[in-house]
């Protein structure tokens, strides 16, 4: 279980929250960023997007990830 703990924090420190911190060459980085754009949040709680292929979008406020409910 502390092996597991470290690994977990070890990846966090080195790649950041949502992996902020990971750049590939081979990928190309979109600049599309519809989470951070606010008509796509209802009540500030919810984000529905239609237009946005993702299932798991990072939070608005705080850590962690919420769900595309329109997914």
């Amino acid at each position: 279980m502390l092996v597991i703990l470290i690994y977990a924090l070890i990846l966090s420190i080195e790649y950041g929250q949502s992996g902020s911190r990971y750049n590939s060459k081979d990928e190309q980085q979109l600049e599309i960023n519809y989470g951070e754009d606010g008509n796509y949040w209802k009540l500030g709680l919810f984000y529905y997007n239609p237009d946005d292929s993702s299932i798991w979008v990072e939070k608005r406020f705080g850590i962690g990830l919420t769900v595309n409910m329109d997914r």
